[in-house]
């Protein structure tokens, strides 16, 4: 069984919608500021939040992309907080103190500006020094928030390329869940401006991630989304790496 979505239960502080807007039209990364690559993009806009580099090298690709690719590598420097946001918008950290991780390193503000079409997330070029950071046991790992435009169909999940979308509900009173990235295909329709999502990587805390997929999976079995484990976890296509070296 893999559970593919799930909402998580926080204590819920949205930051005022006009703010993180007028943040993300001052800061964000778009594809008007460097070539489009796996960084700068015209699907999404991208917010900077945290990460372990300093504020105006979100705007480096070559700096950005190295945190990137080594979000699920601990110890590489302190991660910090971009363009005074915390004091900007001080619920964001207030949210992101809850959820179970011992190391952030990389959280950003996306933007949707289009189709998010169908997907896993690796990328090639992404170091693990440690594999089971992401193994399928450690599913669903993957934690984000909706900041905006609560209650719309949009994010969705397939159990392959070919099935029909699955629409969580995902409510401004529980915008935050955990969703499996790198086994199920995943994506979002376009719904108009102003769609903002808090998407989070770091190193967790495995206890305490455990403990709390399984108390918000007895709370909210009815709206969890659960597909049949992949017949090969270690399959290429699930990790999107030139070359599959600790397998």
């Amino acid at each position: 069984m893999a559970i593919a979505f799930l909402p998580i239960d926080i204590d819920v502080r949205l930051p005022n919608e006009q703010v993180l807007l007028e943040y993300c039209n001052q800061y964000s990364i778009t594809k008007d500021l460097a070539p489009e690559d796996e960084w700068s993009t015209s699907t999404w806009h991208i917010g900077p939040v945290m990460a372990r580099m300093d504020s105006e090298e979100w705007y480096d690709p070559e700096k950005a992309l190295h945190a990137l690719h080594n979000r699920y590598n601990p110890n590489m420097g302190e991660c910090r907080y971009a363009n005074n946001i915390d004091k900007i918008m001080p619920q964001i950290p207030y949210m992101l103190e809850q959820l179970p991780f011992k190391e952030l390193t990389l959280v950003s503000l996306f933007l949707q500006t289009k189709e998010v079409g169908r997907h896993y997330d690796p990328h090639i070029g992404d170091i693990y020094t440690d594999p089971t950071e992401i193994g399928i046991d450690m599913e669903p790992h993957r934690y984000n928030i909706l900041l905006t435009q609560h209650g719309k169909p949009s994010f969705y999940l397939c159990d392959t390329r070919e099935s029909d979308k699955v629409f969580p509900t995902i409510t401004r009173e529980r915008p935050a869940f955990a969703f499996c990235e790198r086994y199920h295909f995943h994506g979002a329709d376009y719904i108009g401006p102003g769609k903002v999502l808090l998407t989070v990587f770091g190193i967790l805390d495995r206890e305490k991630h455990k403990q709390m997929i399984a108390k918000n999976l007895e709370k909210y079995r009815d709206e969890a989304i659960i597909f049949d484990d992949p017949d090969d976890p270690t399959d290429i296509r699930y990790h999107f790496i030139e070359k599959a070296s600790y397998y």
